[in-house]
């Protein structure tokens, strides 16, 4: 269900298709509630990570930033979200932010390339 509504709402939230634009979604583990779907549109021509909420259907762009904001990745909590950005001037590195896109914070930050931020679950 999560898969088909993500593929509905990126159809929805990207330009048309004779476009070719990278899109990304990502919805907490299994066995953690879903309330959102994180996903990455170009809708307003730079990738940003938006959240869909599911009981109401609201899309809300978190990220605003003129950097390239990809790979949104939820723990298992949904009070963060993980994601790839080049928004520090250098090549990709992996930011944390609030839910609700406040609080924005580097993790990685190197002259290489850091991305596909992944949760683990603590021991």
């Amino acid at each position: 269900m999560a898969i088909l509504l993500a593929t509905l709402v990126l159809a929805a939230c990207n330009p048309a298709p004779a476009e070719t634009k990278s899109a990304s979604y990502s919805v907490p583990p299994a066995g953690a509630p879903v309330s959102g779907l994180a996903l990455v549109s170009e809708r307003d021509g730079n990738a940003e990570i938006y959240v869909l909420e599911l009981a109401t259907g609201t899309l809300t762009n978190l990220t605003k930033h003129p950097g390239k904001d990809i790979v949104p990745t939820w723990p298992t909590d949904e009070k963060s979200i993980a994601f790839t950005s080049d928004r520090d001037g250098h090549d990709d590195d992996i930011f944390v932010m609030d839910a609700d896109g406040s609080n924005p914070r580097i993790l990685t930050q190197h002259p290489g390339r850091d991305f596909h931020p992944a949760w683990s679950p603590v021991q």
